[in-house]
């Protein structure tokens, strides 16, 4: 309860969730970009690549279920501090990459590890700061997951388009490449003031 005229922490709170749920989530949909990079680098086979992302995934769904039980014991500031800091050792390590057993231990193990608490933490801990808009509040936040899966798609689908741009200059030139380019961002712009489903917000993500 707050007195009347007072800030409700509890935004803050909200604020930070959404963050993380943004965040966590989207550096893990995020990966689908660096597929072709590293095929193209070290000759792995797709499936190889994607298996670290299906080991990250399986963990954070296992050790969801510990990180409630520690959750209600020693709160979410020291599990968002421990985990924060797998998360980010994971990503730290991708850059030493060498090896294929290396991707799964430093992505599918310490990212995983990192992963797991962005769901149970972030849902539970917003949770018990709101009670009569509980569920507009949660729904605020898990919309970070999906800010994350457009921008996800903005970048997997640029790589393409890069490509494929590089090809038109050498055949009608930069000139008309451009031009062409800053229409389709004006069209983006433009279906954005539109869009009100999920699948417009993709369409989006794709054109722009």
């Amino acid at each position: 309860m707050t007195p009347k005229g007072k800030f409700f922490y509890g935004y803050v709170i909200a604020a930070s969730c959404f963050g993380i749920q943004a965040v966590g989530i989207g550096t893990y949909f995020s990966y689908g970009v660096l597929f072709n990079p590293l095929i193209s680098e070290f000759g792995w086979s797709r499936a190889s690549v994607a298996g670290a992302s299906s080991v990250a995934f399986l963990l954070m769904g296992f050790l969801g279920i510990g990180i409630g039980r520690l959750n209600d014991r020693i709160g979410p500031r020291m599990l968002m501090t421990l985990t924060g800091v797998f998360f980010g050792l994971g990503y730290l390590l991708m850059s030493r990459l060498a090896a294929v057993w290396q991707l799964y231990l430093f992505f599918g193990i310490v990212f995983g590890l990192g992963l797991s608490s962005i769901d149970v933490i972030a849902l539970s801990t917003v949770a018990r700061w709101f009670v009569r808009k509980r569920g507009f509040v949660t729904g605020i936040v898990k919309v970070g997951t999906g800010a994350a899966g457009i921008l996800s798609a903005i970048g997997g689908v640029s790589m393409a388009g890069r490509f494929i741009s590089g090809i038109a200059i050498d055949r009608i030139g930069s000139k008309r490449v451009m031009l062409f380019c800053f229409i389709l961002l004006i069209a983006a712009l433009l279906w954005l003031q539109i869009a009100n489903m999920l699948w417009m917000l993709y369409f989006f993500a794709a054109i722009y």
